[in-house]
């Protein structure tokens, strides 16, 4: 297994963040030798990472990256063995200090409340708790622990953490990267990039998120996406459960060599380099189905690779087995994300998910007290979707090609 691999693994365990395969695959590399119970056993004993933070990790970086030109001129010899345990060092060093930098700066006001916290968030209105009512809430899960309610968040005032930055409104999440902060950054301390985030969407609750590389995603309902930030150079790689659309932005390298784009979704892996998709990835009996809008796709499970085209369709069945690719209805297929589905939200909230949706210009002068629980079903037009809120007696509307005009209902004459 890959020393960034064990490290992102073993940082996992501490934060109580593994998921089920990925436990087994720490069993699997615990169970390979007695010296890797040791490093295990060592690097998670109580004050290890406090041990760690007293370290110069300066000095340590400098004498690893940057050695004088006496040992330069000196053929050193290392074991296999010694570089793995340097590199797994190195990296669970920017692991402690990048954990002990977004510590100390980090605005708590946005988290939620955990079973063991007493943290009462400051704007997010009255306390939650993540127990009863997680399910229920869009929320991001940072990959120090952190739990962020959405709903908290402004894309007037973003959210800054360490390299990261986030925005969100009208349900499209929108993840940014910066460049440095302080005098650490990512292109400073390269292990940076394995750190992984996540992002949950309740019930009744679709999401619009952009990845920092400019990817569009529409996240279905009860789904959960799990990205890094920021990427490696060589690969970019997300992590699926439940249902997304993808739109994947191509990326190059210097040499002009796309930047491959990976959805792990269960047991199954899609290879993508700029295209647009569907996946669904059911966790419960490890089933994958992958639908092709636009471009080029790789499925790949185990050593079996399948190539699509688009219109068509692949699925990972419940035995673990990639079947043929065949031709399908692509707009049956992704219906659910034309769909709009809205509990007890603002009325201007729904007509901006319309407007997004249908590529209308929705102009609405108006001040509605009401609030919109309300499915409108897939519809072929605008002026379709509008008559629902019409039907609910809420709004009238006018339009004329691209543009509508929404006021307070009234009785038409």
């Amino acid at each position: 297994m890959e020393a960034n691999k064990i490290a992102l693994l073993i940082f996992r365990y501490q934060k109580n963040n593994l998921q089920d395969h990925e436990q087994e695959e720490l069993q699997e590399w615990l169970e390979q030798s007695q010296e890797n119970r040791d490093f295990f056993n060592r690097v998670t004993a109580n004050g290890y990472q406090e041990t760690i933070a007293k370290i110069d990790k300066a000095a340590v970086w400098q004498k690893i990256v940057a050695p004088s030109r006496e040992k330069q001129s000196r053929k050193i010899k290392f074991t296999y063995q010694e570089v793995i345990a340097a590199a797994i060092i190195l990296l669970l060093l920017s692991v402690a200090l990048y954990a002990y930098i977004i510590k100390n700066s980090f605005d708590h006001k946005y988290t939620l409340k955990t079973k063991d916290s007493q943290d009462r968030p400051k704007e997010a209105g009255k306390q939650i708790s993540v127990s009863s009512n997680l399910l229920a809430i869009p929320f991001v899960r940072l990959w120090n622990g952190a739990i962020i309610d959405l709903n908290t968040l402004s894309s007037i005032q973003p959210l800054r953490i360490g390299h990261l930055q986030i925005t969100y409104a009208n349900r499209h999440i929108k993840f940014d990267t910066i460049p440095g902060f302080g005098k650490f950054d990512a292109f400073t301390f390269p292990f940076f990039f394995f750190m992984e985030n996540s992002i949950t969407s309740p019930p009744n609750y679709k999401i619009h998120v952009t990845l920092p590389d400019g990817t569009e995603i529409t996240l279905n309902e009860k789904s959960t996406l799990q990205f890094s930030s920021p990427y490696v150079t060589n690969a970019r790689r997300v992590e699926l459960s439940g249902e997304a659309y993808f739109k994947v932005k191509p990326q190059y390298l210097i040499d002009v060599s796309k930047v491959p784009f990976f959805v792990k979704a269960n047991s199954m892996e899609i290879k993508v380099t700029g295209t647009e998709f569907n996946v669904t990835a059911d966790k419960n009996n490890g089933t994958v189905r992958t639908t092709l809008i636009e471009g080029q796709i790789e499925a790949i499970k185990d050593t079996v690779v399948r190539k699509l085209v688009p219109g068509q369709e692949i699925t990972l069945n419940d035995r673990g087995e990639l079947t043929s690719p065949k031709q399908i209805n692509v707009k049956k297929a992704v219906a659910w994300k034309m769909s709009i589905k809205y509990k007890n939200a603002s009325v201007q909230e729904v007509l901006k998910e319309i407007e997004r949706l249908y590529g209308v210009t929705i102009i609405c002068n108006e001040t509605f007290d009401n609030e919109l629980t309300i499915t409108i079903p897939p519809q072929k037009t605008a002026r379709e979707a509008l008559e629902f809120i019409r039907k609910l007696k809420v709004a009238n509307y006018t339009i004329d090609g691209k543009i509508a005009i929404v006021k307070k209902y009234s009785p038409l004459p």
